[in-house]
């Protein structure tokens, strides 16, 4: 949400950790370890639909950005998983994963501003700047957020076997544990059953905290922000 206020300049110390209490420094770290674990996942995903003779992340990691991964792993499934119940189960999952990207990106980029109100800034292209709320509730919020954003990148992947191996490697010799598609049927629906539950999971957590409300950065509108970043000029 944008804002035409200009903003005065922050409080914050010339030496960058002092601007941080340790909560606030192992919350960050946490963010980044949590994405990191995360983003692997996907990589996993997309090379187990690739037939390559060498390491899969030869080719994950010469693709541009995790948006090309999640293409590249969607037009995988639509070729081997005809319902579209399941395609949107999937795109929920990997909407999910923008979003934590987009809010891990936003602390990890960002700059105090001012430690008073906890608030950083995001520096853009073209001149855009982003307000990033960096208080303790603010980041408990996104690791808590990622680490259900992880363990629901951890059921897809398992739930994605079925389809690939089923449809695409049992050509080349079977089913790697011999059991037939009937046999493992159960094991399909379980896996389904735990993406939805892990999905569930991150879906009902509380929205993300609002900035400070005495803070002088905010527009007037600001306490209907539905995220914690805020359009802003420089």
């Amino acid at each position: 949400m944008k804002t035409t206020k200009q903003f005065p300049m922050g409080y914050k110390s010339l030496s960058p950790l002092k601007n941080f209490s340790d909560t606030q420094l192992q919350q960050i770290g946490s963010v980044a370890i949590l994405y990191n674990e995360t983003e692997a996942l996907l990589h996993q995903m997309v090379g187990d639909c690739i037939a390559y003779p060498a390491s899969k992340l030869e080719i994950t990691s010469r693709i541009n950005g995790t948006d090309g991964l999640k293409e590249i792993l969607l037009s995988a499934l639509g070729a081997t998983e005809n319902d579209p119940k399941m395609i949107a189960l999937y795109q929920a999952t990997l909407g999910g994963f923008s979003e934590g990207k987009q809010f891990r990106d936003a602390v990890v980029h960002s700059t105090i501003w001012d430690n008073k109100y906890r608030i950083g800034k995001l520096r853009g292209r073209r001149g855009k700047v982003d307000n990033v709320l960096l208080s303790e509730e603010a980041l408990g919020w996104l690791v808590r957020y990622l680490s259900a954003l992880f363990e629901e990148m951890k059921a897809m992947l398992w739930l994605i076997q079925f389809p690939i191996m089923y449809k695409t490697k049992i050509r080349f010799g079977g089913h790697p544990s011999g059991l037939t598609k009937s046999q493992s049927e159960p094991d399909f629906q379980e896996a389904i059953s735990q993406l939805r539950q892990r999905q569930t999971d991150r879906q009902s957590l509380l929205p993300p905290p609002k900035f400070d409300d005495q803070a002088p950065y905010l527009a007037t509108s600001a306490g209907k922000l539905p995220h914690w970043a805020i359009k802003s000029p420089r």
